[in-house]
């Protein structure tokens, strides 16, 4: 069945390109980036406090005065733990390394997302009144709830992310 088939009554051939596309760019972020970024995110709270550890163990270590503690006949024992806790550190930092690798993946993902439905809307956006735009139907939101709630998720990436969107693209978008 072609999308012409599925107009609902009064809807135009438009206002289903735009509505599909949105819809097409929820389900992705819904079913694909969310569900990821909520594993990373499960995953990454231990680590996170590993890390936050690994800061008080250097700490400790770095203000404790060894020569006051039984350990001070071990002359190197303050260098040693330094330098223990900073390789482990290192090693947790690889890991974070990779896990903002990921999420800038997902950042990447939403993206394209809105570009792509922003650019089918700005293609369309003559062929479609007000009134049409913020109109709910039985089986979606409004198109510009749909556009609002992009944006609003695009917003949330922009201020973890700012450098991936400063390439400006998308506010000629909505220009």
């Amino acid at each position: 069945m072609s999308t012409i088939d599925c107009l609902m009554e009064g809807e135009t051939l438009a206002e289903r390109r735009v509505a599909d596309s949105l819809v097409k760019v929820y389900r992705s972020i819904f079913e694909n980036e969310y569900v990821e970024l909520k594993r990373i995110i499960d995953e990454s709270i231990p680590f996170l406090e590993l890390i936050a550890s690994l800061v008080e163990q250097y700490e400790t270590i770095h203000k404790l005065d060894f020569t006051q503690t039984p350990l001070k006949q071990f002359p190197n024992m303050k260098e040693l733990l330094l330098a223990k806790v900073l390789l482990e550190t290192a090693r947790q930092g690889e890991k974070l390394s990779q896990t903002v690798d990921k999420l800038d993946a997902i950042a990447t993902a939403v993206r394209k997302g809105r570009h792509g439905a922003f650019s089918v809307y700005g293609s369309e956006e003559n062929n479609i009144s007000l009134e049409s735009a913020s109109e709910r139907t039985a089986t979606r939101p409004a198109i510009s709830e749909l556009l609002e709630w992009l944006d609003t998720m695009s917003d949330l990436f922009r201020q973890e992310y700012p450098s991936q969107w400063s390439n400006g693209v998308d506010d000629l978008i909505l220009c």
